[in-house]
């Protein structure tokens, strides 16, 4: 075996577990939102907002899962043109983003009726705004991806886990404290930890029109 080839095995190996441990990572920060945010927005609150998120769920997670594998296939077959191939499949993901969360949003009204909760409707309002920053974001993991470089793929998970976080506990009990919904406060919260990440991904990924820093070797490939 070359030495060029153990160096990418290497860091194949290390990748993979920065992704692994970011699955982790995500897995803990899910169960800390779940502990914390009865005691900040109460149980009924909770309640509300575990089926909001639940019913935004199902449309974030086809755009992530197909914007991340279309864009990381696409980007792995460009061998030499991979920022180009990028591009070319935000002609698709960007427009597709704004109108899946548009539907989202003008169609939240009848989703609140028909699982019998009217007080949800600005919620899941919302997550229509989650929907569209996860349409923008899920394709520049993808770029990563593609690139082979996961142990930025998981540096932004990571990240984005913590903003997420602090967003849904954050803001969720300071709408409490002043007297509105916790439910609207955490989405609110999560809307802004969607909003953050995009262009934090744009500049870690050194998309187009932005610069990062070299955190990671270029071998990652």
């Amino acid at each position: 075996m070359s030495q060029t080839q153990a160096s990418v095995l290497r860091t194949a190996g290390r990748g993979g577990v920065a992704v692994l441990g970011a699955k982790v990572f995500f897995i803990f920060s899910g169960l800390a939102q779940q502990t914390i945010l009865p005691r900040v927005i109460g149980l009924a609150g909770y309640g509300a907002l575990a089926r909001v998120l639940a019913l935004a769920s199902i449309l974030n997670n086809v755009v992530v899962a197909s914007s991340t594998q279309g864009v990381s296939r696409a980007v792995a077959r460009a061998i030499g043109a991979e920022t180009r191939a990028f591009l070319r499949t935000l002609r698709v993901h960007v427009p597709l983003a704004f109108v899946l969360a548009a539907g989202f949003a003008l169609s939240s009204p009848w989703i609140a009726a028909w699982e019998g909760a009217p007080h949800i409707v600005r919620p899941l309002q919302l997550m229509a705004i989650v929907a569209l920053f996860y349409g923008l974001y899920a394709p520049i993991i993808g770029l990563l991806n593609g690139r082979g470089q996961f142990s930025r793929q998981a540096t932004l998970d990571i990240t984005f886990a913590i903003l997420r976080t602090c967003g849904l506990i954050g803001l969720g009990w300071l709408f409490v404290r002043e007297g509105s919904s916790g439910v609207l406060g955490s989405t609110a919260g999560f809307a802004c930890a969607a909003a953050c990440i995009v262009p934090i991904a744009a500049w870690f990924a050194r998309v187009p029109g932005t610069a990062a820093p070299e955190l990671v070797p270029a071998t990652e490939r």
